[in-house]
């Protein structure tokens, strides 16, 4: 039999403590890319996408068509739920909630929106919000709608009024999406209009046919794209998401 000294058993067990080591540190590293941390930021991260399968609402299960995507934006903190663990999905969507998941969903900048509201706060001081006479710069939804009206993205009714409560209609919500992304809209009258619901020369049907040519809508062959819809949680979410997966795979 082979007589084994001290140094040659040192030697083997350093060999299984650095494998040991090594396999954990491995796992540990891939355990930590394959389950990332929600997203405290704006910027989606592509592998965020991927949905979590473990409902976390009493009112989303894996049934529901907005389950994949609410999960992903969950997960990347572009929308929440409410403190009774529910989401709601079929509850209205208002003006200021779609527009902070909107902004949420662009690769714009957390920092960039708040620090630019700081600066204009600090030099109008109490001052109204200058864009809208019924948002005050204490508002929640503030920086957003500063962002959202520096950018082009959002106006007031024909008082001058933002509306922070209303709810939202589809037609309001998809050009928002589109002029956002800067996606090419072409006010064609020869073009084929593809949605039933959606007149010929209505100033949002431009936006239709862009969704339309792009995949975006309708969102799926049971979805009936009415314009003049009330936007719910579930349908904004399952829109936001099915866009960000198109930007993603361009």
């Amino acid at each position: 039999m082979h007589q084994y000294s001290w140094s040659d058993i040192l030697f083997y067990a350093g060999i299984v403590l650095v494998g040991t080591l090594t396999l954990g540190w491995v796992w540990y590293t891939n355990a930590s890319l394959s389950v990332a941390p929600p997203n405290a930021g704006l910027v989606p991260q592509i592998s965020n996408l991927a949905p979590d399968p473990t409902p976390i609402f009493s009112d989303v299960d894996l049934r529901d068509p907005a389950f994949p995507a609410v999960m992903s934006l969950v997960r990347q903190g572009i929308i929440q739920g409410y403190q009774d663990q529910t989401f709601r999905p079929n509850a209205p969507t208002n003006r200021s909630e779609a527009l902070k998941a909107l902004l949420k969903s662009s690769p714009i900048e957390s920092g960039d929106i708040f620090d630019s509201f700081q600066t204009y706060i600090a030099k109008e001081k109490d001052l109204p919000f200058v864009a809208f006479p019924d948002v005050k710069p204490t508002d929640w939804f503030a920086p957003y709608v500063f962002k959202g009206y520096t950018i082009g993205i959002i106006s007031g009714n024909p008082t001058g009024e933002y509306e922070a409560y209303r709810p939202i209609m589809l037609s309001e919500f998809l050009k928002m999406l589109l002029v956002m992304e800067r996606e090419n809209i072409i006010a064609d009258d020869a073009r084929e209009i593809p949605f039933e619901q959606v007149p010929a020369h209505a100033w949002y049907t431009p936006y239709f046919v862009r969704a339309k040519e792009m995949g975006l809508l309708p969102l799926d062959e049971e979805d009936i794209v009415n314009p003049s819809a009330e936007l719910t949680r579930g349908y904004m979410t399952r829109l936001l998401f099915k866009y960000m997966n198109l930007r993603h795979a361009q």
